[in-house]
């Protein structure tokens, strides 16, 4: 179905009449897109920090293959599928007879950079074509945490990364706090490529809260007028896709649906009169019309109307108004820690499986902590945990870095 779906973009036009030269490239994916704003896709991390660039020229690319483009899209991301598929196809018939041809998508982003003529381009894990294109021309790469990084992450990890030929690679990764930046510092640095700690843009523009942030005001008329209240304490669940998949959720006893481990669904059924249990989709859950009307009519047979889905407000508003957070292995972990909201593991694959060391700094600082999956388990922690009391605000350095990161962008 999904190649079905990029070869209908084959006679689709790339908007090569609209790409203008610009000092900051940035180029983001339909999966990074988590909010819906004003009827557009906002990518969190990638709009956050592109809102506070005033002084220069941005231009924002879609990666292939995305489609929340254009109009669709708050950054009104220019769309390249067609050329990406045309070189594509090109590539692999020139193999086929047995002649040569360039790395798969690098063509076009060699074509892209050149109009553009960026000083900086921002992605989160920029493709290797793109970096390639970028380094034939002299432009600085970064790359944008956007969840959780370790040394299993395949994205990050060093035995998936220190093999890789460095034309391939950005040139520097941007990353949400030093616990992230010290996990991945020994092999890029054999790999000569800088780690810089700026913070978590998304959460830095909510900590910032400024009156005149149009996306500030948005959620703040918006907001949901029937979260949870009342002095029950409330609990967020933090779901993420993939649970179904055995490759990803090797536990697979553990569950009878695609949401969430059956202890889990047990211990909210028992305790939902006396917390308020708050479930918070993964974006590509909440956003994908197919999924989420799947999870909404779970959740109704299951729990009745005592469960609230948050699918509107963004992250860091929920994190403000909960008291505990359990997930089975989110990332929403380190946001949590921001707000000084203490979590609960429930994958046995962090206590040393498939992934071993996934939140370690979180779990080391007592801010974090792993349960087995069980009903008991769940309830009991419930029972003993407390508010971590370092919450509220962002270390006051992590501001002054992201302040620092964009002056150097604005050439200031």
């Amino acid at each position: 179905m999904a190649s079905l779906k990029i070869l209908s973009q084959l006679l689709r036009r790339a908007d090569w009449g609209a790409l203008t030269k610009a000092d900051i490239l940035a180029v983001r994916h339909d999966g990074d897109c988590g909010q819906l704003i004003d009827g557009k896709y906002y990518a969190p991390m990638i709009d956050s920090l592109l809102d506070e660039i005033r002084r220069v020229a941005v231009l924002t690319i879609a990666s292939p293959y995305s489609y929340r483009v254009g109009a669709a899209s708050h950054a009104g991301a220019l769309s390249f599928n067609g050329a990406f598929v045309r070189e594509l196809l090109v590539g692999r018939l020139r193999r086929m007879l047995g002649l040569a041809s360039d790395q798969a998508d690098v063509g076009t982003w060699r074509r892209i950079v050149k109009a553009v003529q960026p000083r900086y381009v921002i992605a989160i894990q920029p493709h290797a074509a793109l970096c390639r294109a970028c380094h034939e021309q002299g432009i600085f790469v970064f790359d944008m945490q956007h969840g959780y990084i370790g040394p299993k992450h395949p994205g990050y990890g060093e035995a998936f990364q220190i093999g890789r030929d460095r034309q391939e690679m950005a040139d520097c990764i941007l990353c949400w706090d030093e616990n992230s930046a010290a996990s991945i510092k020994d092999w890029t640095a054999r790999k000569q490529i800088e780690v810089r700690v700026i913070g978590n843009p998304w959460i830095n523009k909510f900590v910032a809260r400024r009156r005149e942030d149009k996306v500030i005001r948005f959620f703040e008329r918006r907001r949901a007028p029937d979260r949870p209240g009342g002095a029950r304490p409330r609990i967020l669940v933090s779901l993420q896709w993939g649970l179904d998949d055995p490759a990803l959720t090797p536990d697979q006893a553990l569950f009878d649906n695609e949401f969430m481990p059956i202890a889990l669904e047990a211990a909210i059924q028992r305790t939902r009169e006396q917390y308020h249990w708050i479930l918070r989709p993964h974006p590509v859950q909440s956003l994908t019309p197919e999924v989420f009307k799947r999870l909404t009519a779970h959740v109704k047979e299951r729990f009745e109307s005592s469960v609230w889905i948050s699918d509107n407000d963004p992250l860091p508003f929920v994190l403000s108004e909960v008291d505990l957070h359990i997930t089975y292995n989110s990332s929403v972990v380190i946001e949590a820690e921001c707000f000084g909201v203490r979590s609960a593991l429930l994958d046995p694959q962090i206590d040393g499986g498939l992934w071993a060391g996934y939140y370690a700094s979180q779990i080391d600082k007592g801010v974090a902590d792993r349960l087995p999956c069980e009903v008991s388990a769940i309830e009991e922690w419930i029972r003993v945990s407390r508010p971590v009391q370092a919450g509220g605000r962002l270390s006051p350095s992590v501001p002054q870095a992201y302040t620092e990161f964009l002056e150097q962008l604005e050439g200031r």
